[in-house]
């Protein structure tokens, strides 16, 4: 703690020093809470400098500032400012969360813009950006949010930004998810015209970034594009947590079990199509810590799925989620029909179609009401019918049945539920999990087929967010990625959530989103991050994408020595793939900076695709044998 007791005027001189260095702007941040890892703040930033990451983010919490009436401490947030002038860091500070004798802040605008105008005063020599609250639009950061309640609070802390310090820019609060329905309130009620920046937090636990991270982002611009809004848009959050266990390692080998399959001596296949990035081996589903007792688990494309013998290999999960390519739906009614037992992991089953766009992405189209019935599975919700009484959220509770089997840490609860009017001939369901106090409907059920059908379904409403983790692999492997599609949309800046991973509690997300560990050794993810900043050093142009028929991306750019970087990978298999380039390949390495020794014929190289990016540089043109 004393490397942190650094005085007033060794901040105000640390702080005129900044200026006049003139900090280069980046596309690379992490999240970093400087009240809670003072400790650890001025390790943490000789990692970010060494590893060209430079941008930090962080609350500067009222309430930590002002954690009495009247009685403000910032020496925390100094002695971290100071440390990020002498390492050149960017500070993206958030203006967020009052005290509780001033909640909420919009209600008691005077003191707010009194601790806004405290931090533009302190800070506002260094810092020339600044995000106004966090996560607005979600009930556990701003109670019953409400775009026109955020706009209150938007419009006079914008005006003051601007009038005490005018070359600021500042960062719209960043959004959780891309709520677009949210978003075109708060742009109809002219909320445009109080920022500079578009920030949203696309957090896609469960999808591989391929899926439809970019096709979010274009849309988010065609929005703000339809209310004249042409700024800049950031990603201040993303990321994927890595905690221990997990709701499907809890209740699946149950409902697997239900279903009549023996789940210590078992094969299974999982979809991993390349060509379509919705994978049922996608991020959060780690089908060996699942099913440890499977005797094998494959992966097969779309098209395997005909070829599948329930005999041989009795289980098959067609996809992660409620979506799923509608061309292939007649060979998975074959499977179950000729008993097979089919996994839809969350969300209703077949609720949406994956269609291929003419630039080789995917997007979705709705398809539960002409497919779901040919697998004799149905669902009610309130928006089915409105005259039913029927509530917006069902809470959840094991079903006696399985009381004591399911021994779950955490149950999730839905908007919808599971029903039986579907059966045919002696089909039964099974329900394994339940809405609370009733005895109808399920949140997790199996459906035992005995009439044309001869498998099962296991099957849940909920999407259970939050509950499952990616591997520390996985993780490293996912960010590239992600920040690669994310700026060839067009994002400008992207924080990853977050650096340091507290660790406090195994089961909870929240505590291992970071890319490091809470003693700050690296996960393979800092290798990955700062190895794409090596690769794609801030300066370099936006990169190119481009999708092959076969499910392999290219990316490419240029670097500020006017020098070409490439990025190839696949979301799912492996796949041996020649590329024909021209130019001088000048080096290989992986994800995470390990160089790679491939053999370069003349103007040829052939190497493994996977799922963790290949960089390779120097070639002018790469392209597809």
């Amino acid at each position: 703690m004393s490397r942190l007791k650094i005085s007033t005027a060794a901040v105000i001189a640390a702080l005129a020093l900044t200026v006049a260095a003139d900090i280069a702007p980046g596309s690379y941040g992490v999240n970093i809470h400087f009240m809670w890892e003072y400790q650890r703040v001025p390790k943490e930033f000789m990692m970010l400098k060494q590893g060209g990451i430079n941008w930090v983010r962080s609350d500067f919490c009222w309430n930590y500032q002002e954690k009495s009436p009247g009685k403000w401490d910032f020496s925390r947030y100094d002695a971290a400012m100071g440390l990020a002038a002498k390492n050149k860091l960017n500070v993206l500070p958030i203006l967020t969360y009052a005290p509780k004798w001033n909640s909420p802040a919009h209600k008691n605008i005077p003191a707010w813009l009194d601790y806004v105008r405290r931090n533009l005063k302190r800070y506002g020599s260094q810092i020339n950006t600044w995000e106004i609250w966090n996560e607005h639009n979600y009930g556990m950061f701003w109670p019953k949010p409400n775009p026109d309640d955020y706009l209150s609070l938007l419009k006079p802390t914008s005006e003051l930004i601007r009038s005490e310090a005018p070359g600021a820019k500042i960062i719209l609060g960043g959004t959780s998810q891309i709520p677009m329905q949210y978003i075109e309130k708060l742009f109809k009620g002219g909320g445009g015209n109080y920022f500079d920046v578009m920030n949203v937090h696309p957090y896609n636990w469960y999808d591989a970034p391929e899926f439809e991270l970019g096709i979010q982002i274009r849309n988010l611009r065609k929005l703000m594009e339809k209310y004249n809004i042409s700024k800049d848009i950031w990603i201040t959050e993303t990321g994927w947590p890595t905690h221990q266990g997990g709701y499907a390692q809890e209740v699946f080998p149950t409902a697997l079990a239900a279903a009549g399959i023996n789940v210590s001596n078992f094969n299974m296949a999982v979809v991993n199509d390349n060509e379509y990035p919705i994978l049922a081996s996608s991020p959060g589903l780690i089908w060996q810590k699942i099913f440890p007792g499977a005797k094998e688990i494959r992966s097969i494309t779309l098209g395997e799925i005909k070829k599948l013998d329930p005999k041989k290999c009795p289980v098959l999960v067609p996809c992660p989620s409620e979506t799923f390519v509608s061309a292939y739906f007649k060979d998975l009614e074959d499977y179950i029909r000729k008993g097979g037992t089919v996994i839809f992991p969350r969300g209703i089953p077949l609720y949406s179609g994956l269609k291929k766009n003419a630039d080789g992405s995917s997007s979705k189209t709705w398809i539960d009401k002409k497919y779901l019935g040919r697998l004799h599975i149905a669902y009610d919700a309130w928006w089915l019918d409105k005259s039913k009484q029927m509530p917006k959220y069902f809470k959840p509770e094991v079903a006696p049945e399985f009381t004591g089997k399911i021994k779950a840490k955490k149950l999730y609860g839905s908007n919808s539920i599971l029903s039986d009017r579907m059966l045919k001939g002696n089909d039964k369901m099974i329900t394994l999990i339940r809405p609370l106090n009733s005895k109808n409907g399920g949140l997790l059920a199996v459906y035992k087929f005995d009439s044309d059908l001869k498998g099962a379904v296991i099957a849940g409403s909920t999407n259970w967010i939050g509950s499952a983790a990616a591997t520390e692999e996985m993780q490293a492997r996912l960010l590239p990625r992600m920040i690669i599609i994310a700026m060839n949309a067009g994002v400008k800046k992207i924080f990853w959530y977050e650096f340091q991973a507290p660790e406090q509690r195994d089961d909870d997300q929240e505590h291992h989103f970071g890319i490091c560990h809470n003693d700050l050794t690296p996960k393979p993810a800092w290798h990955a991050y700062t190895t794409l900043a090596k690769m794609r050093p801030v300066g370099s142009s936006i990169p190119e994408l481009k999708i092959s028929k076969n499910g392999v991306y290219i990316a490419h750019w240029i670097k500020p020595d006017n020098q070409h970087g490439w990025a190839v990978w696949v979301p799912g298999t492996i796949v041996e793939q020649s590329f024909l380039f021209t130019g001088k390949v000048t080096g290989i390495v992986d994800c995470i900076g390990n160089k790679l020794k491939v053999k370069v014929n003349e103007n040829k190289l052939k190497i493994q695709v996977s799922n963790a990016i290949t960089y390779i540089d120097g070639p002018k043109t790469l392209v597809l044998e």
